[in-house]
């Protein structure tokens, strides 16, 4: 396609009808997302194995997403927590062999799993101390294939976020 006429960064004028072209890489599947509360006897900080527990209850809260794009400044939902719990995000996407960036927000702790290798592991509070430290970012190399995504999260108290992205380099 053509695009119309435009300025640059630099004030220069660039006429129209110069192909233009923009390809997004979206991937089309659904997360399966579920969330659970916990409680002081499960600290995600204190024990993890502990904290997994909570996983063999019921989820307050399931949902499908086409992505992974939260921003809760309270309640994730009516008569749902707004501190204290935990999201557990799956899904599988069909990939062509190639670099990926991965990169994951989040507030407060997060693990990132790939075909159940960990990825990213910013499990530790120490990552949320300054909102520059909530985004963690790794390029990794996958087979064509398909491949099993986990985001495991857990939100104390305040602000929560998650958010994910992948890209093909």
């Amino acid at each position: 396609r053509t695009g119309d006429a435009y300025s640059n960064q630099f004030g220069d004028p660039i006429t129209d009808n110069i192909p233009v072209s923009f390809q997004a890489f979206v991937p089309q599947n659904d997360w399966n997302i579920n969330w659970y509360q916990w409680d002081a006897a499960h600290d995600p900080e204190k024990d993890y194995e502990t904290f997994q527990q909570i996983f063999n209850q019921e989820p307050v809260k399931s949902a499908k997403n086409k992505k992974i794009d939260f921003t809760w400044w309270g309640k994730i939902g009516n008569d749902l927590p707004a501190d204290s719990f935990a999201t557990v995000a799956e899904t599988k996407f069909l990939l062509k062999a190639g670099a990926y960036e991965i990169g994951i927000t989040a507030d407060d702790l997060v693990k990132l799993t790939i075909d159940d290798k960990t990825i990213i592991d910013a499990w530790d509070a120490a990552y949320t101390a300054l909102d520059e430290n909530t985004h963690h970012r790794k390029t990794i190399y996958l087979e064509a294939g398909i491949h099993q995504f986990k985001i495991i999260h857990a939100e104390k108290k305040g602000l929560a976020t998650l958010q994910f992205y992948i890209n093909p380099l």
